[in-house]
């Protein structure tokens, strides 16, 4: 995300503080969002790894699979390629 630029040189005022304090509740809002989004993909990921009886193989599924959830990075980036991950995981599932 774009940072937020704050005039360090004066005291804000009140409305500038409370474009910040929007600006830190919508950040809040979107990690909490992605947040649900990876928690999900990532359990429908398991499922069909366990039903492949597939092992994580590359670093990226191994985060995925393997560590704390809250050492991912919810990047727009890593979300799209969860869900690219999700759709050849239950592409293979189709396959076999």
């Amino acid at each position: 995300m774009p940072t937020y630029d704050v005039d360090s040189t004066s005291v804000p005022t009140l409305e500038e503080l409370n474009l910040f304090r929007q600006h830190v509740a919508t950040l809040r809002e979107t990690k909490e969002s992605r947040h649900e989004q990876f928690v999900s993909i990532k359990k429908q990921i398991i499922l069909c790894m366990e039903e492949l009886e597939h092992t994580p193989d590359t670093s990226f599924e191994k985060d995925i699979v393997c560590e704390d959830e809250s050492a991912f990075c919810l990047s727009l980036e890593n979300i799209a390629t969860l869900q690219k991950l999700l759709q050849q995981v239950i592409y293979a599932q189709i396959m076999v």
